[in-house]
């Protein structure tokens, strides 16, 4: 028997120490904000809207049923739209718009009035985030089966 001796125990040190790129991508870690809202419509909210994800400091925010005519990109505030509805001789309905604060890279694809695509690189890492107003209900069971065979 051992008296007035203690046993050494080696602390297990965090991650490899000397990996280097696993110190880097450490530091290169950030979260990204990101959010969903049913607009029912953008038009007369666009400046409520920004305010609200200034507030939440969201990076990113999907916003559906914006029933905004065409596809495009504008700049709101720090963000920018990309948005995607009916063509411009229809009546506004359904749409599907995503914002995204300026300092990321971006492509993207309008789908269609209910769908959007968005790539972007972060830190590295390829992502993509699509934007989707499903149809509703009311619909036809045929109109939803072409919707899904869309989407896949």
């Amino acid at each position: 028997m051992l008296i007035g001796k203690k046993k050494k125990i080696a602390k297990k040190p965090i991650g490899n120490t000397l990996d280097r790129c696993n110190l880097r991508r450490h530091k290169l870690r950030k979260t990204i904000r990101l959010g969903t809202l049913n607009a029912q419509g953008i038009r007369n909210k666009t400046g409520e809207i920004i305010k609200g994800l200034e507030e939440l400091k969201q990076d990113i925010a999907i916003l559906t049923e914006t029933k905004k005519k065409g596809n495009g990109v504008e700049i709101l505030g720090p963000y920018l739209h990309f948005y995607s509805g009916v063509p411009k001789e229809k009546r506004a309905k359904r749409g599907a718009s995503i914002l995204v604060k300026k300092r990321y890279i971006t492509t993207w694809e309008a789908v269609n009035e209910n769908m959007i695509k968005l790539h972007m690189d972060l830190c590295g890492k390829k992502l993509c985030i699509l934007g989707i107003y499903a149809k509703s209900d009311d619909e036809n069971a045929e109109v939803k089966e072409d919707f899904l065979g869309e989407i896949k």
